[in-house]
């Protein structure tokens, strides 16, 4: 077991890199914080699948833009609205706020992961400075290093996740 970080700014051209790289993709637990950031648990699996790596991901996205963008007197339906024309855009993108956590069982995919480079999607980087300027979040991924270890080794020791799909 390895335990590294990743820099990556297009998280859904990460997805689709590693997908065509023969791995499954599989985006689990899934939580929206109170500053509207969001954390990700993320499960990769080789092509026999076994488990490869656990990301752990803590990014910004079209629905964040949406919120930042509202002016302050918007109701709850404008700001209902905005979210699902976020959704319905056909521009939609996710970007982390700061490098992807990730555990690392299969050493293949270091290979893959190490391979990888991109640049922030042209509408999220502004999104991105914003975030980093005024969240107090911005470091989180630091103070769940240790859970998330934990968690990993747990799941690979029971072998409570060795397929998925």
């Amino acid at each position: 077991m390895l335990v590294l970080s990743i820099d990556v700014k297009d998280l859904k051209r990460f997805i689709e890199y590693m997908r065509s790289n023969s791995f499954n993709v599989v985006e689990d637990v899934h939580s929206v914080l109170e500053d509207s950031s969001e954390l990700l648990v993320m499960y990769v699996f080789d092509e026999r699948n076994s488990l490869s790596a656990i990301f752990l991901i803590h990014y910004i996205d079209s629905h964040y833009a949406s919120i930042v963008d509202l002016p302050q007197e918007a109701d709850d339906m404008v700001l209902l609205r905005s979210l699902l024309d976020a959704n319905r855009s056909g521009d939609f993108w996710r970007a982390p706020v700061e490098p992807i956590l990730a555990v690392i069982f299969n050493e293949n995919i270091l290979r893959v992961i190490n391979r990888y480079s991109d640049e922030y999607h042209p509408k999220s980087i502004k999104y991105v400075n914003t975030y980093l300027s005024i969240s107090k979040n911005a470091n989180l991924l630091k103070s769940l290093i240790d859970s998330f270890i934990s968690m990993a080794k747990d799941i690979s020791r029971s072998r409570k996740i060795d397929s998925y799909g």
